[in-house]
């Protein structure tokens, strides 16, 4: 995978404005490795075009197609509901000799599973949520759905990007395009406190157009990605320093204009 290394290794190389690569990184007085980012998405980000205002507008791919659109993009993992990677209904030897065939598929293209997530809000059960509702038996269906996937998958939490008009509904708009400033915030948490150091997953949960043509409409998955990783970048050279001084100084609006000025470079 190809992976964006950007960073300086000590203050005199930062100095000295030197360009190489490293395996540090600094902010503040901190130093620290670089972050290795893993990028996810899964399968339903490739989709018919589909969406509370209109139909499908574009033919589907298979799921084969999905994974190698993921390793030809430099992705790690895939994202799956617990329907996705198997039928949850089967019994027990039935589940897992399918579950064997998926992981066998995604090591030949050398992905993983990042998570499995139980997808509890389409069952009867859930219509008055999962883990919080009123019924009993809506909270026992919740707990044994949500076992069963981390059992599949191992993993009990993952982070989702993607960006947002309004709260009106959930456009999962591609990462960085509605408020870049917001995404560098995102990116900048990110950063300071070490997320990544161990390969941590960046996981995208992003929806295409509805009027993109079929052969364009996974663009906004290798595009978060990008812009994801150019804010990284940004972020690895921004001045510390200077930032914190404005803080301290409560001086928001020079801290904003040195921000904006950052991203327009």
């Amino acid at each position: 995978m190809r992976q964006l290394q950007i960073g300086y290794k000590t203050r005199q190389d930062r100095d000295a404005g030197s360009e190489q690569t490293h395996d540090m990184k600094r902010l503040g007085d901190r130093e620290m490795p670089i972050g290795n980012y893993r990028f996810s998405f899964g399968p339903w980000n490739i989709h018919e075009g589909a969406d509370p205002f209109g139909p499908v507008t574009r033919d589907s791919f298979s799921f084969r197609e999905k994974l190698e659109f993921a390793a030809r993009e430099g992705f790690s993992g895939i994202q799956f509901h617990a329907a996705a990677a198997v039928d949850i209904t089967l019994p027990l030897m039935e589940q897992n000799k399918h579950l064997k065939e998926l992981k066998a598929m995604l090591n030949g293209m050398g992905l993983e599973a990042e998570f499995v997530a139980p997808r509890l809000w389409e069952h009867p059960l859930t219509a008055d949520g999962g883990w919080t509702s009123n019924s009993p038996e809506g909270r026992k269906y919740a707990y044994d759905r949500s076992k069963r996937a981390v059992d599949i998958a191992g993993k009990l939490w993952g982070m989702h990007l993607n960006d947002q008009n309004n709260l009106k509904f959930d456009e999962d708009k591609t990462f960085g395009s509605v408020n870049l400033a917001r995404a560098f915030s995102q990116v900048y948490i990110l950063e300071k406190y070490g997320y990544g150091n161990d390969g941590e997953y960046v996981g995208l949960d992003i929806k295409a157009m509805r009027t993109q043509p079929r052969e364009a409409s996974m663009k906004h998955l290798a595009h978060s990605k990008k812009i994801f990783e150019m804010l990284v970048g940004k972020v690895r050279n921004c001045d510390e320093r200077y930032m914190e001084e404005l803080r301290q100084a409560r001086d928001y609006e020079e801290l904003s204009f040195y921000i904006t000025g950052l991203l327009m470079k």
